[in-house]
């Protein structure tokens, strides 16, 4: 991104703790984006679910400012490896609009799953809808 002069952001929508199947998780709700010289375009809405037995007290970060998965390197000596992810498409809502920006009824992606850490972890569960500005590349193994 740095290359295209933009930059990345995110906006915290929601951060809790919750109980799920009787082990706690830090619930982090983003929209993130880029940033160029002229405005933020919205691309994402990034919802995680972190286990706090893996990372106790990573609630406490500020994610608007520092990336999840830079705190898991850096804090907590655990690297992110592998994301098994089940890819299907949804119709946005009055939500999905106001957040990524778009004005028409279209349909979206959304992938849900789970990415695993080099020590084969379950570090993180994961759903993101991706809005109509969003390009990716799949890479994969086969």
């Amino acid at each position: 991104m740095t290359k295209k002069n933009e930059i990345p952001v995110s906006k915290v929508l929601e951060k809790r703790i919750i109980t799920q199947d009787e082990q706690q998780f830090m619930k982090l709700v983003r929209v993130r984006g880029v940033k160029n010289k002229l405005s933020t375009l919205w691309l994402t809405i990034d919802t995680s679910l972190v286990p706090l037995s893996v990372f106790p007290d990573i609630d406490q970060h500020d994610f608007s400012q520092q990336s999840l998965y830079s705190i898991m390197k850096q804090q907590y000596n655990t690297v992110p490896k592998n994301a098994l992810l089940q890819i299907e498409p949804i119709m946005g809502d009055k939500n999905t609009k106001e957040l990524l920006e778009y004005e028409e009824d279209i349909p979206l992606l959304q992938a849900n799953g789970t990415v695993i850490s080099e020590d084969e972890v379950e570090i993180e569960q994961v759903k993101v809808i991706y809005g109509p500005h969003m390009n990716f590349k799949i890479v994969t193994n086969i």
